[in-house]
Order: structure tokens, then sequence, then C-alpha cells
């Protein structure tokens, strides 16, 4: 050894007595005698059984579907198993000694890196803690139900943390839709069943043509109105449980060209406009286009000026986001809609008039993204922010829509 105070560790595999082979740790250090070597001193154990449980140990931490790692009792990474690692684009190498909520996956919001400090020191001091949290992976933002548990030795000292966090995005945006929709149905229905018993009473009681036509006309409406919001429904349903709803990528400006077309092929009146960076080719899902179609649509019919003015405009702030925005000249977002979109809750005194907003959000979110509004009395700018996908050569682009 160069420097003759140090020691030595090696691992390697041996044959014992019985031919059978064994991994064996050795460790040494020399033998001083008036400061001069004297001897070499090897201690050797054989550690098979010690591989073998972690060999085990670490097939079930990475065989989890679920993101898993331990901690110090402080907080500072020891180890992150690989569904974590695949999640948020890191390596366990650059995270050992970092606090948990310094990790990039907490860095979109100082609250959860609060949370989860806060929820550290609550674990050290024996406690198990459970909560949602959100985090931020290379596909985007998730939803996971997320816990710490402090693991003690046989003497009862605490030994490290383990946190572990399930993945319950899809869960949520479910559940979300079954709330919104009783909400919006629930009210639609009993308005609407109002005014058709009351049109049908009168219905019966005219002897007007005109007047009868009229009242048709209007029962006619609202029969209309149900069979648009049951497809709609149908549409937001099949989003929700569709496995590969996410599965192709199309370029973000493509979307924007081909939704700018089809609109100003309906209202010919609309002025829409796209601006986007130069040389923007990223890919964003395909099925956002239906979003973003839809903000284009609302604008427009809620516009009542004789040209009704849409700006799509496509941008791109670094390699992993891209960020469209729709902004118009109308009269502005209502405040309850502006909250739908941003945060998704829709409180029991405020309802949509249809689920288009809501399938915005559904579509943003289950795509990783966010959604922030902008309205004033001059009009709204919406600003959807997704994960990208670097555009490849065509050849290497199974599933792109074209």
């Amino acid at each position: 050894m160069e420097d003759s105070d140090s020691s030595v560790q090696l691992e390697f595999q041996a044959m014992d007595a019985d031919d059978e082979w064994i991994t064996v740790e050795a460790r040494g250090r020399n033998l001083f005698d008036d400061e001069a070597i004297g001897g070499f001193l090897l201690y050797i154990r054989d550690i098979s059984n010690i591989r073998e449980q972690t060999k085990k140990f670490e097939s079930v931490f990475n065989q989890t579907f679920q993101l898993t790692g331990l901690m110090t009792q402080s907080g500072e990474i020891l180890e992150l198993n690989d569904p974590f690692m695949e999640f948020g684009g890191i390596r366990v190498e650059e995270s050992r000694g970092t606090p948990l909520w310094e990790c990039p996956l907490f860095a979109h919001s100082s609250e959860v890196q609060t949370q989860i400090r806060q929820a550290v020191t609550q674990a050290s001091s024996g406690s198990f803690v459970r909560f949602d949290v959100e985090a931020e992976g290379v596909d985007g933002l998730a939803s996971f139900d997320f816990s710490i548990k402090p693991i003690s030795s046989q003497h009862g000292e605490l030994s490290f943390l383990v946190f572990e966090a399930r993945d319950i995005t899809a869960q949520e945006q479910r559940q979300q839709h079954v709330q919104v929709l009783h909400r919006i149905m629930r009210h639609n229905i009993r308005n609407d069943l109002t005014k058709l018993r009351g049109y049908v009473d009168l219905l019966a009681s005219d002897t007007e043509t005109d007047t009868r036509e009229q009242r048709a006309a209007t029962i006619r409406d609202i029969l209309d109105k149900w069979e648009g919001m049951a497809n709609k429904t149908q549409e937001l349903q099949n989003i929700l449980t569709s496995e590969s709803a996410l599965a192709s990528y199309q370029s973000a400006q493509q979307i924007a060209q081909d939704i700018q077309a089809k609109k100003e092929d309906e209202y010919a009146n609309a002025n829409i406009t796209i601006t986007a960076d130069h040389d923007l080719e990223s890919q964003i899902p395909s099925e956002l286009d239906k979003a973003i179609s839809e903000l284009v649509e609302n604008a427009i019919t809620a516009n009542d000026t004789e040209h009704p003015s849409v700006q799509i405009s496509v941008s791109q702030s670094d390699e992993r986001w891209v960020e469209v925005c729709v902004s118009d000249t109308g009269p502005g977002l209502p405040e309850m809609e502006k909250n739908l979109l941003e945060t998704g809750e829709e409180t029991p005194l405020s309802h949509g008039q249809g689920l288009g907003l809501w399938m915005v959000r559904s579509l943003v979110t289950r795509a990783g993204g966010s959604i922030s509004v902008e309205t004033s009395g001059d009009g709204s700018e919406i600003r959807l922010e997704v994960p990208t996908q670097p555009a490849r050569e065509d050849s290497e682009k199974p599933g792109i829509v074209s």
C-alpha cells in the first residue's frame, strides 16, 4: 500500500472446503513495530448470506411500481429505487446526501417542499406520516399518495426513514370527473326540467300556431343541448379511460395550424392567427388538440363582435416544456370558469354551462401539464404548459398523427 497507515478492503469470490463458491470480504492493514512495518493483519469473513439478503432487498426495492427511497433521520437521501429515478430523470449517485425536499421532483412548489420537510421532522420523532402531494417528473406533474415510515433497530433506536409515493393521478382525475359531472348534470337537469315542464304546459294550452312553433323550437333547443352534453360526457369518459390517449405525439405548431384551418372553415367571420418560436419542432400529446380546439371555439362563440379575433401562440422556454397560449378580445372568462381551469374545483353554488372546460383541464393534467388564466374586460389569456417530446425523424415516430 502506498500509504503505510491506510487499510484495504476487498470483496471477491472464493471456494470453500466443500468446493462451493462463497462471497468473501477481506480487510487488512499494516502492523507496526517501532514505527516500522512488522507484519500485515488480514481479517476475512464469509458475507454470502448478507449479499443474498441484499440482492433480495434490491429486487423488492426496484420491482415495485411505487416510488421508494431510504433517508437518514434528518431527511438526506440514502437510496432511491429505479421507478423513482425513471420518473424524475435523476441518478441516485447525484442525489445521495441531498435533503428529500430539495430533490428536483419537488422544486416546482415551495409549499410542497415545506410540507415534505415538516413530514420528515414528524417521522423522525417516530410517527408514520401520510399525505397527498404533487411531484414533477420528466413527463410533467403527477399526484401521489406519499408516506414516510420510521425504521428502528432491534434496540429501538431510529435507524433510517423509508418513503413511498403511489401514483394516484388517474384515480384523482376520475374522482373529480364524477364529482363535477354530478354537479353540472344535477344543476342543469333541475333547471331544464323545470323549463321543459313549463313549455309543455304552455304548448298544450296555446292555440296560436306561431306561438306553438316557438314553444316547440325552445323545447328542441333544450333537447339538442342535452344531446351535446351527452356526447361531450362520452368523449370525456373515453379520454379518461383510454390507456393509449397519450401514446401519440404531434408537432405543437402543426396542431395549432390544423385547428386554425378547421375553425376558420366553421366560423368564416372569425380571425385566427398563430405565432410560434422560430424552428419550433417539439411535439406534444396529440390528444391536446381537443383541449386547444375547445378553447379556440369558446373564445369565438363568447365574442359577440362581428369578427371575433383569437390568437394561438406556441413557444418553448426549455427543452422539457412547451407553452400554448390562446388569447382573445372577448368579454373575459367568468371567475368560476377561471377557477375550474386552474384548480379543477367547482363549488356547489357554481356550475359550468357545459363540460368543455372540464375536458380541457382533464386533458392537460392527464398529460402532466398545468393551466393559468389571465382575464379582464378586454379578453382572456389561457396558457397551457405541457411536457414535450423532442422532434424525431419520421421513421422514428410511431403513432404520429399527420
